[in-house]
């Protein structure tokens, strides 16, 4: 099965009746900017009336009196929203806890770390790994992501005017989550000092994005763990001068990949950061670059080596060797292979007691709340601390990153499959017809591998063969109007399946009666 739901297929119900101009410029504003997991697109919609109203609607989701905790980053836009966001929430009698400049994972912590007073939700204004023009918002309340129906829901209440003012309006108070956020990083790094006799790392080289982590990271790896640590770009920087804060594109990475091959050393790992603080990559002493999908494949296998049943959950582009190679090797726990989406990695690791997630898109969410049983599965995609995590596993292992690396993925890969991975434009005004389509065309199809290792693909499709040496996977992403699709399997397959599956997809695109990306033409 296949959702038509997704990130611009969001179409808010309105009646025009007096409304005037500035409604439908509003109006305009919230369907450009509604996703499925976030508020999120080109600043210039975020206006201060946009924000009047989605901040009234918001405190009115909370009772008088409650805490909203609000941060931002660094982005020129996000002052003046943050700003025109608190003093709506607090005229509904909300108040605010101002974190002010704060990364989205330690935003998102605040819920759980913040106990006096008792913080009933968050919002993040960021727009992520985004170009430096956009912003946008991540919410959460009650302790759970805001998304979906929920985000629909308030755009229609701020559109409406359905929302309270309060007689006795809220109060702004600024509130330092640093020093709770801290002490959970110094578990990690008092755990790393106790390994630090092997000589596997001494050099680490931090490219910040000009976003909110690399001022963080930089000081836990030179000051905190005494390592030397060259700094790229880690001064916060409002127009993201260097490159856009996206770690996961290969054009990004190339100034770090240069100077950690500069050094010509073994005993070193870049780390790359996004603007926000919730995606990671890392580069290995030749240079080597290490995407979501690598790292996601390094953290699992990691998950199922250690001691006790491993239990975690992946993403649907996990590549097929991997998920044999976890279906070999999983003997005790559980793997969850599932859509990605932050929101629903973050409930299904809570809901099945799990230990981690990993998106192949880089996030790589961790649970650093064990220590209080009520949090004990509550996960967090913070890539400072994933880096941690990595780094850890560098001086577990007695070897350099690159070694280890290389070792794991050699194990893991075949080196027989291949890949065929492309996007698609999905247009929002064919995109239901198009699904339709695809639905109708493509069939999900997931083996039987036991309990321990189970598919959940609600909103895609995941299409094995009988002998599971090919897979395909088709999903709209959920941020972008576009359409994923990738097969794996054999090379000597490859030509042959990868151009029938462009003419099922070409003839998808007609019948949808939608533009036929150059691509399959």
């Amino acid at each position: 099965m296949i959702s038509e739901n997704g990130s611009d297929a969001f179409k808010l119900e309105y009646k025009l009746g007096s409304k005037d101009y500035l409604f439908l410029n509003l109006m305009i504003g919230f369907e450009r900017t509604l996703r499925l997991y976030d508020l999120r697109g080109d600043s210039k919609y975020f206006g201060p009336h946009y924000m009047r109203r989605l901040g009234r609607a918001l405190g009115s989701r909370l009772e008088e009196g409650q805490y909203l905790a609000v941060s931002g980053d660094n982005r020129e836009s996000t002052e003046p929203l943050k700003k025109a966001l608190i003093k709506a929430v607090t005229e509904t009698g909300v108040h605010v806890l101002d974190l002010g400049m704060t990364p989205t994972p330690v935003t998102y912590l605040a819920n759980f770390l913040i106990d006096n007073p008792v913080v009933s939700g968050s919002v993040m204004i960021t727009a992520s790994h985004c170009e430096k023009h956009e912003n946008g918002m991540k919410i959460t309340i009650n302790q759970r992501p805001f998304c979906g129906d929920q985000l629909k829901a308030l755009a229609m209440d701020a559109l409406n005017d359905n929302w309270r003012i309060a007689d006795t309006p809220g109060t702004r108070q600024l509130h330092n989550i640093n020093p709770q956020y801290n002490r959970i990083v110094d578990r990690m790094v008092d755990h790393i000092r106790g390994m630090m006799d092997r000589d596997v790392l001494t050099t680490v080289v931090v490219d910040g994005g000009h976003g909110l982590i690399g001022p963080r990271a930089s000081k836990i790896y030179e000051r905190d763990l005494g390592l030397y640590t060259h700094k790229l770009y880690c001064s916060p920087d409002r127009s993201f001068s260097a490159h856009s804060p996206d770690p996961s594109r290969k054009l990004n990475m190339i100034n770090l990949a240069s100077t950690v091959s500069s050094y010509q050393e073994s005993a070193i790992i870049g780390l790359a950061f996004d603007g926000d603080g919730d995606r990671l990559s890392v580069v290995d002493g030749n240079g080597r670059m290490y995407f979501g999908p690598e790292l996601t494949t390094l953290f699992l296998v990691q998950q199922v080596r250690s001691e006790g049943p491993a239990r975690f959950a992946a993403d649907t582009q996990l590549p097929l060797s991997v998920i044999r190679w976890i279906a070999k090797h999983l003997d005790n726990g559980l793997c969850i292979i599932r859509e990605p989406g932050n929101p629903q990695f973050k409930q299904t690791i809570l809901d099945e007691q799990l230990d981690f997630g990993g998106e192949t898109s880089g996030h790589f969410l961790f649970t650093p709340l064990k220590q209080d049983e009520r949090f004990r599965h509550v996960a967090v995609d913070d890539a400072l601390l994933a880096s941690l995590e990595l780094v850890q596993s560098v001086y577990e292992s007695g070897m350099d990153f690159q070694r280890l690396a290389e070792g794991i993925l050699g194990e893991v890969r075949d080196g027989k499959t291949a890949v065929w991975s492309k996007r698609f434009a999905l247009p929002e005004e064919h995109r239901m017809a198009l699904l339709r389509e695809v639905g109708s065309r493509f069939r999900t199809r997931v083996p039987d591998l036991g309990p321990r290792l189970q598919f959940r693909c609600t909103e895609s499709i995941k299409h094995f063969s009988p002998s599971m040496d090919e897979v395909l996977t088709i999903r709209p992403s959920q941020t972008e109007p576009v359409l994923k699709v990738q097969w794996e399997g054999p090379r000597d397959s490859h030509t042959k399946a990868t151009i029938a599956l462009k003419a099922e997809l070409a003839e998808c695109y007609r019948k949808a009666r939608a533009p036929l990306p150059e691509e399959l033409s």
